[in-house]
């Protein structure tokens, strides 16, 4: 058992030391990420021989899925592109300011 815990904790050492200095992984990261790699299953669709597309066929919806997914964590914890005090409408309010039309 204890070999077995020496053997995990090198492996993770490991892994510490090939990731990024710095480099924060944040859901939005993981969304962007998604996509480029969503946009990329479509173009190769588009130079997919005979034999290969039902491998491209699943890669557009497997990468489509996990972007939807990534999408969804992030608007459940409350992440936005832009701050909240930035929110503005994008038309004043028509409620009283509109004229009708009238059938007259």
């Amino acid at each position: 058992m204890e070999k077995l815990k020496y053997y995990w904790q090198r492996f993770c050492g490991f892994l510490a030391e090939k990731r990024p200095a710095g480099r924060v992984f944040t859901i939005l990261n993981s969304a962007d990420e998604a996509r480029r790699s969503w946009q990329v299953a479509l173009r190769e669709f588009n130079f997919a021989e005979i034999n290969f597309i039902d491998y491209s066929s699943y890669k557009i919806i497997a990468s489509q899925k996990r972007y939807i997914y990534l999408l969804k964590q992030a608007q459940e914890s409350g992440v936005t592109s832009w701050a909240a005090n930035e929110l503005r409408p994008l038309a004043p309010s028509l409620s009283n300011d509109c004229p009708t039309i009238n059938d007259n």
